[in-house]
């Protein structure tokens, strides 16, 4: 038979990529070539080889995939409907079908689907699984022989394997590979050093801040993490239904060792842990195959997680293809399988999917088997399906000693949600962390009041200062890294184990399109960095100074667990929750989002907390003075590379951890104006001549930000604009405290401890129609880097290195109403940080010049056509009086209508200030402007006459259009 080479389909493509130079199989694994025996007859006892074969798809979805969340969302929708989506990004059913009879009639195996396994055949799924019951039908299948070292140490260290590439017939069209097996896992590869002589300089002690509690008591369940500290939206509405959440179970599915049910267990553990029940079921795929283990305890920590949020959700497990009774072989379930199970269970239909479990292997880049991985986040997107996993546990090296950085690349699918893992502590466990409350003393400066401590801390979550936390509020989150250094040569705790949570940059893939548009460029650390996708996505807690309590089916009792495995189910349960409140506003699910994410963080950073403390740093080579503490201690030398949790995105913690009601609500925000308002303009456009514009005629405010004084240059079409930027002085506010505080529990002595810090002036002007725009901040040129995707949400970032920032923004709103809908009420947040008397308008405008009736700002009539356009409260009022200092209030306008421009006006008892400077008082000729854009239909007010002291935030104000929709699940 004529054979076809596959590209990077050798035995160490598959297994051991970056670890190892060698090429051949019985060198990189140091085996006695005596030992080795090929396998050309019926494979041993206990040697199963069950192998998918991937058809390429009949069209590439990547430019659907890669367009916006509302394209996507109805063009699936039609496609599904006209039943023409897995005709399109399926494999072909006449290659499905020939491909098929080849494999039975021409070579004889037997394939495996639904009809005599639990593997998953068919042209919609592109795969089509197979039987090895020898070494003749792998040599017949793919055109090399078939090997086994067998072992003088056992069974447990053989190692089955071919040498060179895999081929197959060229009848076959075969785009991916994956071999349902576990047996190549048996034997690894030594790691080779490729980090040269690189050695850190540790530290003794723990090697990261927030993982050292001494007393760790506040065990807490899901729910409370859930809860307490991220602040899930249907916290408080425990009745809402949120639909079935699968997990990836593999081979374990439900099996329990003790007489007895799964689902009884977790319902008695949920009734004895906490203050709800789980009314759920518990459902397992894969039945017939599944296996106990008892080492598998990641199986009811992922269901505990997910029962203890979502007390309505039922629960459906993956068992993969099990250890199969219908086959002679004994192939076991791997990753790949559970994932494809819950993918491709169009009975049970998952929207949401976490995944814990990846593979070992260290696949190479454009191998057939990181395909087949690849390749089922694309099946999961295009069945608009969330899927969420698990970074991994073992810091920046992976439990692999090449000296460098390494990720799951299995687990780093862009149209899957990379979750890695936190630490948690209450108030009461970081004063029992040396590394929090001995140097620094984090805990003293807080309780001390010290603005700086309290800035950052603020930033990850804090709420409120440390005489008024409770138990079981959260003090900080740092990133989760339990390793310990014992003196100065002596053991480095867990090096090799599963105590910190990996992160980096998967160089196998390029840079996914919603990180380049976030302004990311990933590049890895270490002595040859390169490009690819940034991970993780997201955080939340992993354990460390607070772990998780969950079921323990084993002895039928409860256990403290952690890991990134709890953070991904905690994040599905999440996505389940805000899928519930889209259903409730008449909106699509969720599916495939990670551009929302990212989409959220830019627009509004309250949506996620940011931690900036911590570092998985764990890279290490064999041996050297350090031994490891592992059961069988290994000397090691650490390397020092990894990546440090710091402000905004980063490659250890990611986007953050969630404020669950503040995402939600931002969620739903973008969500309807994509849907609903795809032709609302944005602030400024790139034109053909890759200028940036301004697409309609309108009155836009330039919002310094800088470290220190500096002369900026606007330069608006053929007009240059000279502007002295003031220095932003300490903590002036930022797009996220301004969106913090606008949460009702958030401490109104926290809101005016950071009073008066000035933010400088700001300068107002109206930019024409097809005008451009450009900025210099003394001298240096700026770059917009996120303009993509926070111009159509009210504002563009002129960004310079080393001088700081000038946004370009609007005074007005544009109502992105529910659906589209007219004649709607609008919640209106409310903080004041000033101490004045103050009052706010809403009115509407013509455009966004702000003019009414042909009135523009500034004009005689001007304010009195504004009262006249003034929305009203639900009370009848067409005013909302501000609550006092450093108070919050909510209110209700009403009767707004689909696509309104709302400005507003500040009155503070003498004066009026209009959101169009035009319309204000001027200083040394030029009108001041009073109102700062804070993103995502969030504002600043200054309340003084003649601009004050500039800080823009005595009265913060936002505009919710989307919130009151359906059940108004997230007033």
């Amino acid at each position: 038979m004529p054979y076809k080479t596959l590209p990077n389909s050798t035995f160490l493509d598959l297994t051991s990529h970056g670890l190892t130079a060698e090429t051949s199989v019985v060198t990189a694994y140091n085996l006695d070539p005596s030992f080795v025996r090929l396998l050309d007859n019926v494979f041993p006892d206990g040697l199963g080889i069950n192998v998918g074969l991937f058809l390429p798809r009949a069209n590439s979805p990547e430019s659907l995939l890669n367009s916006d969340w509302a394209t996507r969302q109805t063009t699936l929708k039609s496609l599904a409907d006209s039943g023409q989506l897995w005709s399109n990004f399926g494999a072909s059913q006449t290659d499905f079908d020939l491909a098929r009879s080849y494999l039975e009639d021409t070579l004889g195996l037997t394939v495996l689907d639904q009809t005599n396994s639990n593997y998953v055949s068919s042209a919609q799924a592109r795969s089509i699984w197979v039987e090895l019951k020898s070494g003749s039908d792998f040599a017949k299948l793919f055109g090399t022989d078939f090997y086994l070292y067998d072992s003088p140490d056992g069974p447990d260290t053989d190692l089955p394997f071919w040498n060179g590439s895999l081929a197959v017939d060229e009848q076959l069209d075969v785009s991916a590979i994956w071999f349902d097996t576990d047996f190549f896992d048996l034997r690894r590869v030594e790691a080779q050093n490729f980090a040269g002589d690189a050695q850190a300089e540790l530290v003794p002690g723990w090697q990261s801040i927030g993982n050292g509690a001494s007393v760790r008591s506040d065990y807490a369940t899901a729910y409370e993490f859930a809860n307490n500290i991220y602040n899930f939206p249907l916290a408080n509405k425990k009745s809402v239904q949120t639909a079935l959440i699968g997990l990836t179970e593999p081979g374990i599915g439900s099996a329990i060792d003790s007489p007895g049910n799964l689902e009884s267990m977790l319902k008695k553990f949920i009734n004895d842990t906490q203050e709800q029940a789980w009314v759920g079921s518990l459902s397992t795929q894969g039945a017939s195959g599944q296996l106990w283990n008892p080492a598998y305890d990641e199986r009811d920590l992922d269901i505990s997680v997910i029962a203890s949020v979502n007390p309505t959700s039922d629960i459906r497990v993956y068992t993969g293809s099990g250890l199969n009774p219908a086959t002679t072989g004994n192939a076991s379930a791997t990753a790949l399988t559970a994932l494809q199970s819950a993918i491709w269970d169009t009975s049970y239909d998952p929207e949401v999917i976490s995944t814990s479990y990846g593979t070992i292997y260290a696949m190479s880049p454009d191998s057939p088997f990181l395909a087949a991985f690849r390749e089922l986040g694309v099946d999961a997107a295009l069945r608009n399906q969330s899927v969420f996993a698990a970074a991994g546990d073992q810091g920046s090296a992976l439990n692999r000693a090449n000296g460098l950085v390494n990720v799951s690349v299995s687990q780093t699918s862009p149209y899957m949600v990379a979750v890695g893992g936190t630490s948690l502590s209450t108030l009461a466990v970081a004063q029992q962390d040396p590394t929090l409350a001995f140097e620094p003393n984090l805990v003293a400066l807080a309780e001390s009041g010290d603005k700086q401590a309290l800035w950052l801390l603020v930033a990850g979550g804090l709420k409120s200062p440390t005489d008024q936390l409770s138990e079981n509020d959260l003090f900080i989150e740092t990133l989760w890294n339990e390793n310990f250094l014992v003196g100065t040569t002596g053991s480095i705790q867990d090096y090799t184990q599963n105590f910190a949570g990996a992160g980096g940059v998967d160089v196998s893939q390029s840079t996914p399109n919603y990180q380049v548009a976030y302004g990311l460029e990933p590049l890895s650390v270490g002595p040859n960095p390169q490009v690819g996708r940034g991970v993780p996505d997201v955080v939340a807690s992993a354990g460390s100074n607070i772990d998780y309590i969950t079921l323990d089916s084993a002895n039928n009792s409860t256990a403290l667990v952690g890991g990134t495995s709890a953070a991904s189910p905690l994040w599905a349960a999440l996505a389940s929750q805000i899928n519930a409140i889209f259903l409730n506003q008449g909106l699509p699910n969720l599916g495939y989002a990670n551009d929302l994410l990212y989409l959220a963080s830019a627009v509004s950073p309250g949506s996620f907390n940011d931690i900036t403390i911590g570092s998985n740093a764990t890279s290490y080579r064999l041996g050297g003075k350090f031994s490891t503490n592992a059961s069988d201690p290994i000397a090691v030398t650490p390397t020092g590379y990894g990546y440090e949790a710091a402000w905004g995105y980063d490659y250890a913690t990611g986007l953050g951890s969630p404020n669950g009601v503040l995402l939600s609500r931002a969620l739903s925000t973008i969500a309807h104006s994509q849907l609903y308002f795809p032709d609302k303009p944005v602030v400024l456009e790139t034109n053909d001549q890759q200028t940036l514009v301004s697409p309609v005629s309108q009155s836009l405010i330039f919002q310094p930000r800088l470290p220190a004084a500096e002369t900026l240059s606007f330069t608006i079409g053929d007009q240059s604009i000279a502007f002295s930027g003031d220095q932003t002085t300490g903590f002036g506010w930022t797009s996220l405290l301004a969106q913090q505080v606008l949460q009702p529990d958030f401490s109104a002595e926290l809101v005016t401890l950071f009073d008066g810090y000035s933010l400088g002036q700001m300068y107002q002007t109206v930019v024409e129609q097809d005008t451009a725009v450009s900025i210099t901040i003394s001298g240096e040129t700026t770059t917009t880097p996120l303009e993509s995707m926070t111009s159509p949400y009210g504002f563009v970032g002129f960004i310079s290195d080393d001088a700081g920032a000038v946004n370009v923004a609007r005074p007005v709103a544009i109502a992105t109403t529910a659906l589209g809908a007219d004649d709607q009420d609008v919640i209106v947040r409310a903080r004041q940080n000033g101490g004045d008397d103050v009052s706010v308008t809403f009115y509407r405008v013509d455009d966004l010049l702000g003019t009414i009736d042909g009135i523009k700002p500034g004009d005689a009539a001007y304010g009195e056509l504004a009262s006249g356009r003034a929305y009203l409260t639900q009370s009848g009022s067409d005013s909302i009086s501000g609550p006092g200092y450093g108070q919050y209030t909510e209110e209700v306008i009403t009767g707004v209508d689909a696509g309104d421009i709302i400005a507003m006006t500040l009155t503070n008892g003498q004066n009026t200030f209009f959101g169009f400077a035009a319309a204000n008082e001027k200083v040394d000729g030029q009108s001041v402007v009073h109102l700062r854009n804070y993103g995502l239909n969030t504002w600043g007010w200054e309340d003084l006459y003649g601009g004050g002291d500039f800080d823009f935030n005595d009265l913060i104000i936002q505009l919710d259009f989307t919130s009151t929709a359906g059940a108004g699940l997230l007033v």
